[in-house]
């Protein structure tokens, strides 16, 4: 999705037009997306949410179960849903200048077919961001940001008390073969969770953590949907 990213320049960027996306073939091969905290009660009645693995302390929903697309990419679709902010926010994205302060700097995918010179809306005039459609998609790129640090907040958490498990799934694609179609993904240990303090429970019930738990378990039930989805285009082609 972001293949050739660059720090935003009002000089070097200047001449630079953005439209409004209309659809997400630039998302076509994306099989999962991170969400922020903010996102998941939203998105998990449709799909299901995990927490990455490695390093990353990111919920992550995933898309599809194909390699080649995803229900977004299904214009229908992605008008009966929620849309999530990664995908709303193209061509943009915040980016670590990793320096000292922790600087964060807005980057734009300047490959982006809904970028260049012949767009609607003029990313700068006279060296100022004056579009009201260009300062809507800044702003929901520094909130999406904020959400994922929220979101890296309660995972670290979670870790902290040993309360991630991991999952894998496998679709049956013919008599004697399997595909493993989800690995390094992992979900809240239940019980684990409920075997916790009572202050730390209260804690995250006050916060509103364990409302946000729940949801994301209660989604992981949709991943049957995508295993259908996936099955049915694999005897479609």
């Amino acid at each position: 999705m972001y293949k050739n990213l660059e720090l935003l320049n009002k000089n070097k960027h200047e001449a630079l037009c953005i439209d409004e996306l209309t659809n997400y073939k630039f998302a076509k091969e994306l099989t999962y997306t991170p969400i922020g905290l903010s996102e998941i009660i939203k998105i998990s009645s449709s799909l299901p949410i995990f927490i990455a693995g490695g390093d990353k302390n990111e919920f992550i929903t995933i898309m599809s179960m194909m390699d080649d697309t995803n229900y977004f990419y299904d214009k229908t679709y992605a008008n009966s849903t929620y849309i999530p902010n990664s995908l709303r926010i193209y061509p943009f994205l915040m980016v670590n200048l990793n320096d000292e302060k922790n600087t964060k700097a807005f980057s734009i995918e300047i490959d982006a077919d809904c970028l260049g010179t012949d767009k609607t809306h003029k990313l700068f005039n006279n060296g100022e961001i004056e579009n009201q459609h260009v300062k809507n998609k800044m702003n929901l790129t520094m909130y999406f940001d904020a959400d994922l640090e929220k979101s890296a907040d309660l995972i670290k958490e979670l870790k902290e008390h040993d309360l991630l498990i991991k999952k894998e799934f496998k679709i049956k694609i013919s008599e004697n073969q399997s595909k493993q179609i989800l690995s390094n993904s992992y979900i809240v240990d239940h019980k684990k969770l409920m075997s916790l303090d009572d202050s730390i429970l209260i804690k995250w019930l006050r916060n509103g953590w364990m409302t946000i738990i729940d949801y994301h378990l209660n989604s992981i039930i949709n991943i049957e949907k995508l295993i259908d989805k996936a099955l049915e285009a694999k005897k479609n082609k």
